[in-house]
């Protein structure tokens, strides 16, 4: 689960960590299907993200090591390149939309709980 601390709202509740090499080479790449809006991808260490080969926009935030959204893009397109982010740890990827007006923002943290 994801959970915006400073909006007190959930941002995402089923979440997926991508922390392998292969795991963070692939991220949502070839998948056919746009993740639902209550599902994230944290792809970890992480600090600049690429779209190639998919097939959807997403919402993806970068996050550093206390939870704090360093920044925000909407809607990021595929075949782009985005980053290094200085301080980023973590990416989060969502649907495109996900994030909404304010379900997060630049400056918010997270509570970002997963299995691993």
């Amino acid at each position: 689960m994801i959970y915006n601390l400073s909006k007190n709202k959930v941002v995402a509740e089923d979440v997926r960590v991508a922390d392998s090499f292969f795991a963070r080479l692939k991220g949502l790449m070839f998948d056919k299907d746009e993740p639902p809006s209550m599902n994230a991808l944290i792809i970890k260490p992480c600090n600049s993200i690429h779209s190639f080969f998919m097939r959807f926009p997403i919402d993806v935030a970068f996050v550093d090591s206390g939870g704090r959204v360093l920044k925000i893009l909407r809607s990021f397109k595929p075949w782009r390149i985005a980053g290094p982010v200085i301080g980023s740890k973590r990416v989060i990827e969502m649907a495109d939309g996900a994030f909404g007006d304010d379900k997060i923002s630049v400056g918010d943290v997270l509570d970002i709980r997963t299995e691993k």
